[in-house]
């Protein structure tokens, strides 16, 4: 009996203990997850503070950067208004001038109307401008055509340069006095003095020849030198000066077209040291004349 009684003891006191220990187990188990629970609890704050500090950080600069481009949209909108009214006023003070403008104008007539409604102020201004131009140029080639053939038959005098001795009028009256004696047989003696170029042309008798002709230019020739020496006058080394021509003819010729037999030349210029003397109706070089006659008949057939 004492037996049975102590192990039913030893059983009550081992059952007693693994109660025991399973609910200190159980507390245990409850401890950590309450702990676990705060700690998640706590870094949930951490978290959410954090996420607190963030968002108020973004929204003061985002007020920062807002309360900056408004200052600077009112700077550029106070900067549009001032243009606005200074455009503005600039456009009043036009209009108050083309108003005034409008009302001194007269009312146009039935000529400047006509004038106005013209082919002219249709064009835009290049037409009007290239209508300018078109103008301009027939006027000139007009002005030039004209003046042309006003000096039809005339002979053109160019400019050259001024000669080292001048020949005076008085001088030149007595070259021709001097000639008109010294040639009685010549039918007319006509001096001329023209752009420093003293020109003599002798028309003789209609029966003379050419060698009558060379010596009526040589006995000119002499004359002149006595009252004008060729040294002076006709001659220069470093600058140009006078030249001088003594024509002869039998028939003097007219518009171009001569029956004369000859037309003798005496030609000196500053810079000859003699004078050279031909008839200008025979050809110094034959053949080349006949090659030149025999194209232009071949031209004009």
């Amino acid at each position: 009996m004492t037996t049975n009684r102590s192990v039913r003891s030893r059983k009550k006191d081992a059952n007693s203990k693994t109660v025991i220990d399973n609910k200190r187990a159980a507390k245990s188990s409850l401890i950590n997850k309450v702990n676990a629970e705060k700690e998640n609890v706590t870094s949930s704050r951490s978290s959410d503070s954090a996420k607190r500090s963030l968002q108020d950080k973004v929204n003061s600069e985002g007020k920062t950067r807002d309360n900056r481009d408004l200052n600077q949209i009112k700077g550029e909108a106070k900067k549009l208004s001032k243009d606005d009214t200074t455009i503005n006023s600039k456009n009043i003070k036009k209009d108050n001038k083309d108003d005034k403008k409008k009302k001194n104008k007269k009312p146009l007539s039935n000529r400047q109307s006509k004038f106005r409604n013209s082919f002219f102020f249709k064009l835009s201004k290049i037409g009007r401008i290239q209508l300018v131009i078109y103008c301009v140029g027939i006027l000139i080639f007009a002005i030039l055509f004209g003046r042309a053939m006003m000096n039809k038959g005339h002979v053109v005098l160019g400019s050259r340069q001024e000669a080292k001795v001048v020949i005076k009028n008085d001088e030149i009256e007595k070259v021709k006095t001097a000639l008109d004696a010294a040639l009685p047989s010549a039918e007319s003696v006509d001096v001329q003095y023209v752009a420093y170029r003293l020109v003599v042309v002798i028309d003789m008798p209609d029966s003379s020849d050419a060698a009558a002709g060379k010596k009526a230019n040589y006995a000119a020739y002499r004359e002149i030198n006595k009252i004008l020496p060729i040294k002076t006058y006709f001659s220069s080394e470093d600058t140009l000066n006078n030249d001088l021509f003594i024509y002869s003819s039998d028939v003097i010729p007219k518009d171009y077209e001569t029956n004369s037999k000859y037309i003798f030349q005496t030609y000196k210029n500053s810079k000859m040291a003699k004078p050279s003397s031909y008839n200008l109706l025979t050809p110094r070089d034959k053949k080349s004349a006949q090659e030149v006659l025999e194209t232009m008949d071949k031209a004009n057939s």
